[in-house]
């Protein structure tokens, strides 16, 4: 990937991205999983390395 522009941090509010789990579905064990895995050491390394916040 490469960048073409960095805009400073000052300039924007930051932009949230958001998982939630829906109560009634029928895939909760998966889900659970994906949440797991998203949180995980790994992933939030990968994130952070493209400039994403870690997970809260």
């Amino acid at each position: 990937m490469q960048t073409a522009y960095n805009i400073s941090n000052d300039l924007y509010s930051p932009i949230g991205y958001y998982a939630a789990a829906i109560k009634d579905s029928d895939a909760t064990d998966e889900i659970s999983q994906f949440m797991d895995y998203m949180e995980g050491t790994q992933v939030q390394k990968i994130l952070k390395k493209y400039g994403f916040g870690g997970a809260n």
